[in-house]
């Protein structure tokens, strides 16, 4: 009887600290009703007016034929949101420092947007690399 109640108490106490220690996750905000198309045109009149200097550092979008190249030739199709994001611009430009080492400028500070003949080339090294 005092293992069963042992075992209880231990069980109780591992539920009561899972709670504290692990709160509820937080309710899921709504369903966005705003096109991908729509929120990138919004991305890009931001940076526009607050960071120019990002918005400049990206490339011109790609066509919708120019992408439909790339998914044929790599065999994939990209989800239309991904598209989306690189018919609105198709990655950041590299600009090197005075000490000719790469310097990625963009909307996110320190981090390049990869433009997508690149990261359909990093796939298929990485693929090679898994198999």
């Amino acid at each position: 009887m005092a293992v069963v109640l042992f075992v209880l108490y231990k069980v109780a106490l591992f539920v009561s600290l899972k709670h504290s220690l692990y709160p509820s996750a937080p309710e899921m905000p709504p369903v966005v009703d705003t096109s991908t198309e729509e929120l990138l045109n919004e991305l890009g009149n931001v940076l526009k007016a607050k960071v120019p200097r990002a918005l400049e550092a990206l490339q011109s979008g790609l066509s919708s034929e120019e992408i439909a190249k790339i998914e044929r030739d790599g065999d994939f199709r990209l989800p239309d949101d991904i598209k989306a994001l690189y018919k609105w611009r198709n990655g950041s430009r590299i600009f090197y420092n005075d000490n000719k080492t790469p310097a990625y400028d963009g909307p996110i500070p320190g981090h390049r947007f990869l433009p997508l003949d690149d990261a359909v080339k990093i796939r298929a090294i990485l693929k090679k690399t898994v198999r």
